[in-house]
């Protein structure tokens, strides 16, 4: 609950005593290691996350640990690694999320592979629940939208649902700034300036 409410010492304090504990012989050593990992993941102390990875790793894999891991790699330029790391939590659970993970590493990150981002993309609108779907066709249509294949990218855009970016990209500029404040995920998503950029090209408001 403090990781969650940004109450990081807090949390780090809690986390502390719970490895204390495992290292004692009770618990799950594997969550305790995963929770300490990610705290220090948010902080941004690449290190020590990644060697409270490597111990809950060794413990045994998991592909929500594995999926942690690439994205480490990943913001800390490790590209290649990442998308293999992202592949093996694939191999052990094959969802939308982790391919969607890899696509954003793909489209965005040198070698840029859009073509490669797109069918990893399509791959996570294959596998994704209803609840996932939208975010899935989100994506996908921006990987088309780049790859100028706007007629494909269009139909995307439209089964995604009622997003600043996807109602942007459909020309609907003033439905697309009532709902700016709106979240979408960072990263392959152009930044919300080419909205405030086109919308002020536009008017005087």
């Amino acid at each position: 609950v403090y990781f969650f409410r940004g109450r990081y010492l807090e949390a780090l304090a809690k986390y502390q005593k719970a490895l204390q504990r495992v290292r004692e012989g009770g618990g799950d050593r594997q969550l305790v290691y995963t929770n300490l990992a990610r705290l220090y993941d948010q902080l941004g102390e690449n290190d020590e996350a990644l060697d409270y990875y490597q111990q809950a790793l060794s413990l045994g894999p998991t592909a929500p640990l594995l999926s942690g891991i690439a994205t480490l790699y990943r913001r800390t330029g490790n590209w290649p690694r990442a998308i293999e790391t992202y592949r093996a939590a694939l191999a052990l659970h094959p969802d939308a999320a982790t391919w969607e993970e890899i696509g954003v590493t793909q489209a965005d990150y040198p070698p840029q592979d859009l073509d490669s981002a797109l069918a990893s993309f399509s791959q996570a609108v294959k596998l994704a629940s209803a609840k996932e779907l939208s975010l899935a066709r989100l994506y996908r249509g921006e990987a088309l939208y780049r790859l100028n294949r706007k007629e494909e990218a269009r139909d995307d855009f439209r089964a995604s649902g009622d997003n600043w970016l996807a109602l942007y990209r459909l020309g609907d500029l003033t439905k697309a700034l009532a709902l700016r404040d709106a979240p979408l995920p960072a990263g392959f998503f152009p930044g919300k300036h080419v909205l405030y950029s086109a919308a002020m090209a536009t008017t005087t408001d």
